[in-house]
């Protein structure tokens, strides 16, 4: 078989010494000829665009091999934890060599005499199954067995258009040398998944088209001749081919477990200190348990046969960081433009909004803007924020339990009241519509509980389903918040009604003298004024729903200021406040005005009795002239 060797062989060929780097190459080239299939080499892979910024280290000298064993140690030297392999693989891991199969959890390699030569079966943990073959450096979950010859020869005819490709565009010094092809669901001869994957560097590498043009005046996407690149997967992508591919390792990836023990210490730390904008994506009690699991499987002595567990241990760190790398992907990690908060902000409500709820004010009591800024807290900038919704969603089941209780209660005193004779029309009417909006509430709470109940632990793709949009062209979450709001407006409608037929009836004459009815209306107004009282008290004590990201409001914060929400007595105060003050000053500037006025015209006086007094002496000297003559 002409491709049974590896990356190393076809270069070594080449006359050319394999490049560690794992970045996209800048030489541009022709298209292969290699055949039909290199052209849908170009289709292969979603083509992120994220390039590796920094080549990749070299792998260590056969002589720092023991060196390198020993500084795997100060990963977790201060938890006590020993690694029991290289961070880097060694040196004689890095050829085209087979490499000594891993009996990992009980015989999870299954050797079957009906496999073809060089294929190896493993068996995941979760019971599916994928193949190897060391020489060519392929992995594949489709049935490579004897019953399958043409899958065989499809993946290696697969493989040596690749080599061909990588050569004829001089991409193949780009990848590393323990890089391997991963074709997943074959249809016929080109399959649905491909990349590469090196799990010494620690990164997928997909296919992607590149312009090719040296002045382009079009975008890559309008070019007539691309050429063919490589780009590194965000690093998600590598977490979750670790977590589907791990049964075969026998070394974990560079810094896996330095990651994870510094994700989780970060994460841990913002649980710890109730940071509930940490954009960490596990709970406190998450957080605890794969720690334990961690130690669990550090703590295997090497005589039970140590890298048996290693796969469980690369395993169980691919699946608690690929959540963490998407996180990180998404909010700039270790970028200038990284946040330190997850998205919080919610935007206000528009003018229809604002207009559509002065309308439903009138039904729902305004009952559903709490629901609104709750949902829509749940699910800023449109992605389901999933510890948060939960949190709703179990606040919204007590809320429509007790509503249950008080609607019951309501019911019963309805009962009672209208068994209590001379009750007028007006009193029973009020006391019949506040038993059928009780009726009402308990209906609807009770549905609300049984439909809610067992969602209160939903995942992220049940939320996200359950905070869509109820209505066309519309991503509003009024429609929602209208439904889920109707047990409590029910209650309170219900509450209103049996207050008015109380009221009623204590101001009616049957319920004693002038002075009994002026008692009761005085203890009832009194009540109206306390609850009056205390609603505009506690209207804006607490803090409405951010529509501002906290880096956002960090930035534009006052030196010296703290940024928070008031209650409308601090407004109202600081208004009165300004106001005096403003007073004051216009006071002070009149009385200025007055004493600058008065000042001028005892000026303007004073100049003028002068000038009249000097000008007696010239009139004398005048009229002794005209005597004279």
């Amino acid at each position: 078989m002409a491709s049974a060797s590896g990356f190393e062989q076809q270069q070594a060929a080449q006359g050319a010494a394999p490049a560690p780097g794992c970045g996209p190459s800048q030489q541009a080239g022709a298209h292969p000829g290699a055949g039909a299939g290199a052209q849908a080499l170009f289709a292969f892979g979603p083509g992120f665009r994220e390039p590796l910024r920094t080549p990749l280290p070299p792998p260590p000298p056969s002589h720092a091999a023991s060196s390198a064993a020993s500084s795997s140690t100060l990963v977790g030297a201060s938890l006590n934890l020993k690694t029991s392999v290289p961070i880097l693989p060694p040196p004689q891991q890095w050829t085209a060599q087979p490499e000594a199969p891993v009996e990992p959890l009980g015989h999870s390699l299954q050797r079957d005499d009906h496999m073809p030569p060089g294929w190896e079966r493993h068996v995941h943990f979760d019971g599916t199954t994928y193949h190897r073959h060391a020489n060519m450096h392929m992995l594949t979950p489709d049935d490579v067995s004897a019953s399958a010859p043409d899958l065989v020869r499809a993946l290696e005819r697969l493989r040596t258009v690749t080599v061909a490709s990588l050569r004829a565009h001089n991409l193949l010094h780009d990848l590393p040398r323990d890089v391997e092809i991963v074709a997943e669901r074959m249809n016929p001869e080109v399959p649905t998944v491909f990349y590469f994957v090196s799990v010494g560097a620690g990164c997928v590498i997909n296919y992607v088209d590149a312009c090719a043009c040296v002045s382009p005046s079009h975008t890559e996407a309008e070019c007539v001749c691309p050429k063919l690149g490589l780009e590194v997967a965000p690093k998600r992508r590598f977490w979750e081919h670790l977590a589907a591919y791990p049964m075969h390792l026998t070394a974990l990836p560079r810094d896996a477990e330095a990651d994870f023990l510094t994700a989780l210490t970060h994460g841990a730390n913002e649980r710890i200190l109730d940071e509930r904008k940490s954009m960490f994506p596990y709970t406190d009690e998450q957080a605890r348990r794969f720690m334990q699991v961690y130690r669990d499987l550090k703590s295997v002595p090497y005589s039970q046969g140590r890298a048996s567990v290693l796969p469980a241990l690369a395993w169980h760190i691919a699946r608690v960081l690929a959540p963490i790398a998407d996180v990180r992907a998404r909010y700039h990690h270790g970028t200038p433009r990284a946040r330190l908060y997850r998205d919080i902000a919610v935007p206000p409500p528009s003018r229809g909004e604002r207009a559509c709820d002065a309308l439903l004010f009138c039904v729902l009591l305004g009952t559903h803007r709490a629901y609104r800024a709750r949902l829509a807290g749940a699910r800023p900038r449109g992605r389901v924020y999933v510890p948060d919704f939960r949190e709703v969603v179990r606040g919204m089941l007590v809320e429509w339990t007790d509503s249950n209780l008080l609607a019951t209660v309501f019911v019963s005193a309805n009962v009672a009241f209208l068994a209590v004779p001379e009750v007028s029309a007006l009193q029973r009417t009020a006391s019949l519509a506040s038993t059928l909006f009780s009726m009402l509430s308990i209906v609807l709470g009770v549905h609300h509980v049984w439909r809610h109940r067992r969602h209160a632990d939903a995942d992220e793709d049940a939320a996200t389903r359950y905070l869509r949009p109820r209505l066309p062209y519309t991503s509003s979450l009024t429609p929602l918040a209208c439904l889920l709001a109707l047990p409590l407006a029910a209650l309170l409608w219900a509450a209103a009604a049996f207050t008015l037929a109380v009221a009623s009836y204590s101001l009616s004459p049957s319920t004693g003298g002038v002075h009994a009815r002026a008692l009761l209306g005085a203890l009832l107004g009194a009540l109206l004024l306390l609850a009056l009282l205390a609603a505009g008290v506690f209207w804006g004590a607490w803090r409405g729903p951010v529509s501002e990201e906290p880096e956002e409001a960090y930035k534009q914060r006052p030196v010296g200021r703290k940024l928070h929400k008031v209650g409308w007595a601090v407004r109202v105060r600081r208004a009165v406040r300004r106001g005096r003050e403003g007073v004051e000053r216009a006071r002070a500037d009149v009385w200025a005005w007055l004493s600058a006025r008065a000042v001028r015209a005892g000026s303007g006086k004073a100049g003028s009795e002068g000038s009249a007094a000097g000008a007696e002496p010239g009139r004398e000297r005048a009229g002794a002239a005209d005597t004279h003559v």
